[in-house]
């Protein structure tokens, strides 16, 4: 900001110091034959061209040289503003952005589920302090900035603003859109741009890669899946999972009749009208085997899992909304739809 307004008082008095040097305002310029005009006052020759078009093109080279100086002085101004060198992360989600796009020098603290099964990067996690959520935990690290998604609980961010402590708090991820929106809402605020838009230039690629194979299957072929997790959670649109199945070349059912968001999967409804795919995910959670009663130990479903397709997917990969999830495009496109795609190529039906 202050960069921005020293260019402008610059630009300011550079334009005062050329009407005292003689040079009228581009608007007052009046066209004159070559022999009517009176020799200039000032230094510089209208090289050029004489009367309006030579004090126009002087006008304009002299800006430009003054614009140069002032993008480099913003630039250095912008590079001189210190990245946080105390960041500290408050749940695993938070986590993932956080050893993504940070330097392990500038991280204070993580989750105490940083290296979890539901983490992505728990090498990255490795060594460094874990901390529990509350507010006097937070400010025993002494953090310049705190990233958290729901770490902390209400209030958090308003506590620590009084206290003079930046916060990011990542907002609801809906689709492959909120996940940019995220990576660049994190490293802008650990100092890392770039390496955010590094990782989304290559989560779409790899996007942009399926996508041009899912387009040669014809829409009315693709299989119809149902998500489902052993809490019985299934997902409708406007979901990262619709996303995820849709990306791949899957068509949602969980999204017929318009359905959106979150909802609980109907059992007898799974098992009347059965998908051609299911994808599975946080099955492999251990802490989930000690609820007796959650719909995946359910054995008219453990009959339907093993009777028909099932994508089963790492918890890691969805347990938060990050880029991973475009591991899961890939395997479930591999496993499910690029053998439509190759038999629809043969000339076959499936």
């Amino acid at each position: 900001m202050a960069a921005s307004k020293t260019c402008s008082m610059f630009i300011t008095r550079k334009s005062s110091a050329l009407a005292r040097r003689g040079f009228p305002p581009t608007g007052a310029c009046v066209r004159r034959t070559r022999s009517s005009l009176p020799p200039h006052p000032g230094p510089f020759p209208l090289q050029g061209g004489e009367g309006c078009e030579g004090l126009a093109k002087l006008k304009t080279e002299l800006s430009r040289s003054w614009v140069r100086g002032c993008l480099l002085a913003l630039l250095l101004s912008s590079s001189a503003v210190a990245a946080p060198q105390r960041i500290v992360s408050l749940d695993y989600c938070a986590d993932q952005y956080v050893l993504a796009l940070a330097d392990k020098e500038q991280i204070a603290a993580v989750s105490r589920d940083a290296a979890s099964e539901r983490s992505n990067l728990p090498a990255a996690a490795a060594g460094l302090p874990q901390t529990p959520e509350g507010l006097e935990n937070v400010l025993a690290r002494h953090p310049d900035l705190v990233v958290r998604a729901w770490g902390g609980g209400y209030g958090l961010d308003s506590s620590l603003a009084r206290l003079g402590v930046a916060t990011v708090t990542l907002g609801f991820v809906d689709g492959f859109t909120a996940v940019r929106a995220s990576l660049r809402q994190v490293g802008a605020a650990v100092g890392h741009p770039a390496r955010a838009e590094a990782v989304i230039a290559q989560m779409d690629r790899r996007l942009a890669n399926i996508a041009a194979r899912v387009h040669l299957l014809p829409a009315e072929r693709r299989p119809w899946a149902v998500y489902l997790t052993p809490n019985g959670a299934t997902s409708g649109a406007q979901t990262l999972m619709h996303d995820v199945m849709t990306a791949a070349g899957l068509r949602n059912q969980g999204a017929r009749g318009d359905v959106v968001g979150w909802r609980r999967l109907d059992l007898e409804t799974l098992v009347m009208f059965p998908p051609d795919v299911v994808v599975a995910s946080f099955f492999d959670l251990r802490f989930l085997d000690t609820d007796p009663w959650r719909v995946g130990r359910h054995s008219a479903l453990q009959a339907f899992l093993d009777a028909h397709p099932v994508a089963y997917v790492p918890a890691r990969k969805f347990a938060c909304s990050t880029w991973f999830a475009v591991d899961a495009v890939e395997d479930i496109f591999r496993q499910f739809v690029a053998p439509r795609l190759m038999t629809a190529q043969e000339g076959g039906h499936p």
